[in-house]
């Protein structure tokens, strides 16, 4: 084939081909996540589940192994397996998942006037209530391993190319010296279906996960590390994903289409199930659960960061560049869901798309709203920093 326009054409076809319709679950069922319902009012709220620990703590504290966590011993039960996972945690140290916020004292956003100090909200979380996912139904969530085995970072992030995830521009900086973490140090795990997949220790049940490296992350350049703002990064993997291969891998589209305030919407995660992590399952499975838009403003009904003190006094986060979800109580993200995405069903083309990036927010499941970047408005960003044609398939 010699005209070269063509052959651009064909590559496109096949490209298209191989990434799928974008926004299609693989689990079967055109909507397993029950969002469509909201359109006709035959949507059903999640019932409010009763909070499985009353001790409370900043969403965005890094999450630790059980030792890290009082050193309170085995959990519960005389399930071996559920043993060994947790004395592999022990030996591999420290695991940490994100949502962050690094006051030295932080302390809650008041729903009536400004705090009398700052108040930076910590970006770590996991799936408070919610339900297991199955096989398939979050395909184009990851797990995103950062640093070392020893000292380790988890996150997630969303598929949206067969080479391309976007994730948390935080998850990607040390905590303690505010320094990007190398590439070498960053994993990505497509198909997982716990926590521990992945894991020199973990147990694949489905037989479909996968350990991909990276060939560069690239942090937004007007990301705030105090303030939160422009959380978004992209990240290139070494090598694509097979969606044909693949049944348990997928993308999510991208769209302008923003959720309105009481639309619904799905989060998802392996992030802890309460607010100290003391009564989670072992392994943590992949969770979602629906959460309800709220207008994004400085009431308090929604979390933000700001400076009432010094040099920056009158800096606060800038809610434009964000969505906020979350209304009910026992049901939100929470340490360890950082990064990954927040999903919305466009109801004229019945496709999912991802509105949001979980980033930050107060105590888990309190009904203050978490915060979630607002993705519509990098889109431009997100095609200049992607590998060219990666995305063909993923913009709607």
């Amino acid at each position: 084939m010699d005209d070269p326009v063509l052959v651009v054409l064909l590559l496109l076809v096949v490209g298209t081909s191989a990434q799928r319709q974008c926004g299609v679950v693989r689990s079967g069922g055109a909507d397993p996540f029950g969002l469509a319902a909201q359109f006709t009012g035959t949507f059903v709220p999640p019932v409010s589940q009763e909070r499985l620990s009353r001790e409370s703590r900043g969403r965005n504290h890094p999450w630790h192994s059980f030792l890290d966590n009082g050193g309170m011993g085995f959990p519960s039960g005389d399930d071996l397996g559920s043993a060994f996972h947790q004395l592999m945690s022990i030996f591999a140290g420290k695991k940490k998942s994100l949502r962050i916020r690094r006051p030295k004292e932080p302390t809650r956003p008041t729903r009536q006037v400004a705090p009398a100090e700052d108040h930076l909200l910590h970006r770590v979380r996991r799936i408070v209530g919610g339900y297991d996912a199955v096989p398939g139904q979050l395909c184009w969530q990851v797990k995103i391993q950062i640093g070392t085995y020893m000292d380790e970072t988890i996150c997630g992030g969303s598929i949206i190319g067969s080479r391309t995830i976007i994730m948390a521009a935080h998850c990607l900086f040390n905590e303690d010296t505010r320094r990007r973490v190398p590439d070498a140090r960053v994993t990505v795990i497509v198909g997982g279906m716990n926590r521990d997949v992945g894991e020199p220790y973990g147990v694949d049940q489905t037989g479909c996960a996968e350990k991909f490296g990276i060939q560069q992350s690239i942090v937004h350049p007007a990301y705030n590390y105090d303030l939160n703002d422009n959380d978004i990064a992209v990240l290139t993997l070494s090598r694509a994903i097979d969606f044909e291969r693949k049944p348990c891998a997928c993308s999510i589209c991208l769209s302008t289409r923003l959720p309105q305030p009481s639309e619904w919407c799905v989060v998802s995660g392996f992030g802890e199930e309460s607010n100290n992590g003391k009564n989670d399952r072992n392994p943590v499975p992949l969770k979602w659960t629906q959460l309800q838009m709220r207008n994004n403003d400085y009431s308090g009904n929604c979390a933000f960061n700001s400076f009432t003190r010094g040099s920056r006094a009158g800096q606060r986060t800038n809610v434009d560049l964000f969505v906020c979800a979350g209304a009910q109580r026992n049901q939100d993200t929470c340490q360890g869901d950082s990064g990954g995405p927040l999903v919305c069903i466009d109801p004229t083309k019945n496709l999912y798309y991802q509105a949001g990036i979980t980033s930050f927010g107060d105590d888990c499941g309190t009904g203050v709203g978490g915060q979630y970047t607002k993705v519509a408005t990098y889109i431009p960003w997100i095609q200049t920093t992607a590998t060219p044609g990666d995305l063909v398939s993923s913009i709607i």
